[in-house]
């Protein structure tokens, strides 16, 4: 059964967006309990990557959505790094914002080495924020969850405390909701966002990443 509904669904990303939302609505009615206990054959990965893969922009990005709303991990592993392992930044922004939708935990890494801490203060603004530093002080880190996206303020939500934390412009990220600082980090050809953050007491940012594949 399973393996009719992906043959179904292929064939709706190949006719439109209207065909496939109709067959994307039938997949989700299945039983949930048999839905779960169904895995995703090679033969039916190897569709889906094909589609992916085939220098269709749009459609590419219907099966993007379908295999991420499809919430099968495999289908969903394999949309998410597709989309940030791509070359194409269409495909970067939907996989980023696939996997901010879910909500993380997000782990902020930055890079104490670059700058005396009487310069950045970072060790002393990680401490603030709840993070921790490491024993040897050369490397910060900072936890966060979020709560969803703000259709009216473009962004997504602090799950703490449900205010705007991060904003997204196709692969680049403004981290300007973390309370007193400052940072920006684009997403590199490895799943990673990289850049610069920034206690605005502060003299200087220091290097700063956040992992998106795990």
């Amino acid at each position: 059964m399973m393996r009719f509904l992906f043959g179904v669904c292929l064939g709706a990303l190949i006719a439109g967006p209207a065909t496939a939302q109709t067959t994307i609505d039938a997949f989700h009615e299945k039983d949930a309990e048999a839905a779960a206990s169904e895995g995703v054959a090679d033969a039916d990965l190897a569709k889906f990557e094909d589609v992916l893969n085939g220098g269709d922009v749009d459609r590419a990005i219907r099966a993007m959505r379908f295999m991420i709303e499809s919430e099968k991990p495999r289908l969903v592993r394999a949309a998410k790094t597709f989309g940030l392992r791509s070359v194409n930044p269409l495909f970067q922004e939907e996989a980023m914002k696939a996997i901010f939708q879910q909500g993380g935990p997000f782990r902020l890494e930055l890079d104490l080495t670059t700058a005396d801490e009487e310069v950045s203060r970072m060790q002393y603004f990680t401490d603030w924020l709840g993070g921790t530093v490491s024993v040897d002080k050369a490397s910060g880190y900072y936890t966060f969850a979020l709560g969803g996206y703000d259709e009216k303020k473009k962004c997504w939500l602090n799950i703490a405390n449900n205010k705007c934390l991060l904003t997204q412009a196709l692969t680049t990220v403004d981290l300007a909701g973390v309370p007193y600082a400052s940072g920006n980090l684009e997403l590199n050809g490895n799943g990673v966002l990289e850049g610069a953050f920034k206690y605005k007491s502060g003299g200087v940012s220091v290097p700063a990443r956040i992992e998106l594949i795990n």
